[in-house]
């Protein structure tokens, strides 16, 4: 190809040149064409590894969002559950106050056990396939209140005595509902069972359920307490998420604007390059030897 040899150390320099400028004008067209600074980890050079950090990071957030998303979800429901036994205990209330002051209370054991029946009902309530009040056994019946009589919380409860929480990515941990054996909640069963067996007096479990519903309202606040840190948690990590997403589109698209001038100038480069290797290609030593 290069048949001057007069010339050829410096046809040579320019060809080396305008090769290297070649390659780099087909990596500026190729991120024009993308968008991204290279289609390689190995291609974005120092950038590779602060990347990889980044995107990790990026899908640690968006999996605490997901699971303080969803831990919020089954802690709603808990609250939700507690509220109907809030109703119950005001239907309660409501017919002993009236049955207090009444004469005839032989119908009183048979709805106790009516309401005994809701209740085990709404205990062994579950979400998604998962027992709300067992505990951490979620795949467990919470309670069993048909064969119990008295006595502590127990004999009644068949879950787990670990409580179910959510657990962060900083370790700090939030109750997602309450186990069966709370003592607000086996307050209200024995109050019912007192009644079943004609224990209790109307009056003495009366008291017993209003005791047991102003328990179940504080485990309620403390539903809705963790409800907002629990949306706390899962909005600080779709924050994270999003930076995160930005910095990480930095690190991987190319500069637009910086390519379009870059490929502009390579492509002179290249102009003159080949312009004077043509100059260079045609000068003939007998041309200097007339």
């Amino acid at each position: 190809m290069i048949g001057r040899v007069a010339t050829f150390s410096q046809s040579l320099y320019l060809l080396n040149q305008s090769l290297g400028t070649q390659a780099k004008l087909a990596d500026v067209q190729a991120q024009t064409a993308s968008g991204l600074k290279s289609s390689t980890f190995g291609g974005l050079g120092v950038s590779a590894g602060a990347l990889t950090r980044q995107q990790t990071a990026y899908e640690t957030a968006t999996a605490q969002s997901a699971a303080a998303t969803s831990a919020l979800t089954v802690l709603q429901q808990s609250w939700s559950a507690l509220g109907t036994i809030t109703d119950l205990t005001d239907t309660i209330s409501t017919t002993l106050a009236s049955a207090v002051s009444a004469t005839d209370t032989t119908d009183l054991a048979a709805t106790a056990q009516g309401w005994l029946a809701d209740l085990q009902s709404i205990l062994n309530g579950q979400f998604s396939g998962q027992s709300l009040f067992a505990g951490t056994a979620t795949d467990a019946t919470a309670v069993n209140l048909t064969d119990y009589v008295s006595g502590a919380a127990d004999s009644y409860y068949t879950g787990s005595t670990d409580e179910r929480v959510f657990t962060a990515s900083d370790g700090q941990t939030v109750a997602l509902s309450v186990n069966s054996a709370n003592s607000s909640l086996a307050t209200l069963v024995d109050a019912l069972k007192g009644l079943i067996n004609g224990t209790s007096t109307a009056a003495t479990a009366l008291d017993q359920v209003q005791t047991a519903a102003s328990g179940v309202a504080d485990l309620q606040a403390g539903l809705s307490a963790g409800a907002t840190r629990l949306q706390a948690i899962a909005d600080r990590a779709d924050a994270k998420a999003s930076a995160l997403s930005d910095l990480i589109s930095t690190l991987k698209e190319a500069d637009l604007a910086e390519a379009s001038v870059l490929a502009t100038q390579y492509e002179t480069q290249l102009q003159t390059a080949y312009s004077t290797l043509n100059m260079l290609m045609s000068v003939k030593l007998s041309d200097y030897l007339r």
